[in-house]
Formats: structure tokens, sequence, C-alpha cells
């Protein structure tokens, strides 16, 4: 089964790809962020995160020490 935390580290992986305004995407995945479990997220973005996305997305994002460990490696 998919989480909720595993679909969002894909969307934000993959938001270039989008046809919306990604300014608008980005806005509201640092606020649905806040809402997501951040252990689950932590795995998430250890196992499939994009360093580079992670970096823009940790002001919101509950895991952002898992981005700064991420960056280490």
């Amino acid at each position: 089964m998919l989480s909720t935390e595993l679909l969002f580290v894909d969307l934000f992986n993959n938001v270039d790809e989008l046809a919306e305004d990604v300014s608008a995407v980005w806005a509201r995945a640092e606020s649905k962020a806040k809402q997501l479990n951040g252990d689950g997220l932590s795995q998430a973005l250890r196992a499939y995160g994009n360093l580079a996305k992670c970096k823009r997305l940790e002001r919101g994002c509950r895991a952002d020490r898992q981005c700064d460990a991420m960056a280490g490696e």
C-alpha cells in the first residue's frame, strides 16, 4: 500500500512535469508537509527524495533534519 508520505515525495520529485502552476503547488506542499506523519515522511524522503527539492521544501517540512542528513551522504 502506498502511503500519503510516499505519494507526497513523488509529487514534489516530479513537480516540474505538472501542468499546474508550480509555485502554487510548492505553496500547498509546504503547508501539507506540516500535516503529514514526520517519521513516515522522513523514511519516504530517505528512500525516494530528491535532495535539491527537499532543500526547497525544508522550510515547511517536518523532516528537514532528514534533508540535512541526505546532504551528508
